[in-house]
């Protein structure tokens, strides 16, 4: 089981400030209006309780330092001029050169980023998210060419008891700190940025081997003779089909919910889809 509450021993709060050392390239940077902190799991990080690198802090000159990084807290509220990040004296040269509060990936010109969420209703579109708007929800990779890359979990729903993020009333679980960031210092060691990433995210589970298969979809409305007759046409034609998506005609027309079949199209769901098994 993963645990979100990273070991106390990982920590050191100043004032409304907590900053906490996951691994010596990897330091959660929080700041809280009311003095009290996100324990809580988000949907990206569900284990920060990870071994307890070695670090010092030094309350005097407000440095908290790893093997990797040194951070820089001059106190207060978050900015540019209180909190910043160098490399730690003496660290292997990388290229991480620094970081201050206020600099942010979607900004950066070097990150590596994710692509866009859907290709729905888009002609011949470019997946570089450095082209793209907002509107297109590009996800910031964790590398980057400039050596250092910033996850934002401000206002980010969390998990629940039930891994679920939001309440019994439908209200969400909302973060609640001011600031919640994450900062991925790695250079270009990218390997190392993504083993940091699912330590403290979750391991990535192997995809089935039929997923990397021949998958079959489309927008359509099948109904059950139709995909006997289709698995008949793959089988005729000796092609192999390792995954048939039915898109989404199969739901009911009047009210979109998780499972519920129309039945004028698969009057018996059961029967067809233990066919298909």
């Amino acid at each position: 089981p993963y645990e979100p509450a990273a070991d106390p021993a990982a920590a050191v709060v100043v004032g409304k400030a907590r900053f906490t050392v996951l691994t010596p390239r990897l330091l959660r940077l929080e700041y809280s209006e009311t003095g009290t902190f996100e324990d809580r799991p988000t949907l990206a990080f569900v284990n920060r309780k990870q071994p307890v690198p070695e670090f010092t802090w030094s309350a005097v000159a407000g440095t908290l330092t790893t093997a990797a990084l040194r951070l820089h807290y001059a106190g207060g509220a978050f900015s540019a001029q209180s909190l910043w990040v160098t490399p730690a004296p003496g660290a292997k040269r990388t290229a991480f050169a620094g970081w201050r509060f206020g600099m942010t990936s979607d900004a950066d010109p070097g990150n590596l980023r994710g692509t866009i969420r859907t290709l729905d209703r888009t002609a011949n579109i470019s997946l570089d998210c450095n082209h793209l708007t907002s509107d297109r929800h590009c996800a910031w990779g964790v590398v980057s060419q400039s050596g250092w890359s910033l996850v934002n979990e401000t206002g980010v729903p969390c998990l629940g008891a039930d891994d679920w993020w939001a309440d019994a009333e439908g209200s969400m679980l909302r973060n609640i700190d001011t600031h919640d960031l994450y900062l991925f210092a790695h250079g270009h060691d990218y390997p190392a940025a993504l083993h940091d990433l699912q330590a403290v995210g979750g391991k990535v589970p192997l995809l089935p081997r039929r997923n990397l298969g021949v998958w079959f979809t489309r927008w359509y409305d099948y109904d059950a003779a139709d995909v006997r007759r289709l698995v008949g046409e793959f089988e005729r034609r000796a092609l192999p089909l390792d995954v048939l998506v039915l898109d989404m005609n199969w739901h009911t027309k009047d009210a979109w919910t998780g499972y519920s079949f129309d039945k004028t199209l698969f009057p018996d769901p059961a029967e067809a889809l233990g066919w298909l098994r």
